[in-house]
């Protein structure tokens, strides 16, 4: 009973985990078909790479903010619950870009625009102070 509390309790952790992830947009590990891994959870911001290091080697800007896992053995209920929920996408990288350009384009120009439509109702306010005068 207690072993499966402890299982329970763990698997509860792992997919609450596996959940956070999936919102963040980060896949599952490569390594789910091995036994005895390291699991290491960090955000793509998080991820350091810098010329001189290997193909395949990263570091981390914020140490605090890595999460690791130790998963002893290989568990395929969890495994084909995960692939059911498995999302891949192939982004069109260019054309978000253009589309997060555009935005932002967008944002600037309105905030431009207030700003002008602040500056002419200032200047309105101060002529008909001069006017008063």
């Amino acid at each position: 009973m207690l072993r499966d509390r402890a299982m329970q309790r763990t698997l509860g952790l792992f997919f609450r985990r596996q959940r956070d992830r999936r919102r963040r947009g980060l896949t599952c590990c490569p390594g789910d078909k091995m036994n005895n891994v390291d699991i290491v959870y960090t955000m793509a911001t998080n991820l350091k790479k810098t010329g001189e290091m290997d193909v395949g080697q990263v570091g981390f800007v914020k140490d605090k903010e890595v999460r690791k896992m130790h998963v002893a053995s290989r568990d395929n209920d969890i495994i084909r619950r995960l692939n059911k929920t498995r999302e891949e996408r192939k982004p069109d990288l260019i054309v978000e870009r253009e589309e997060r350009d555009r935005q932002e384009r967008l944002k600037q120009r309105k905030v431009t625009q207030e700003q002008k439509e602040r500056e002419k109702e200032e200047d309105k306010r101060r002529r008909e102070e001069a006017e008063r005068r």
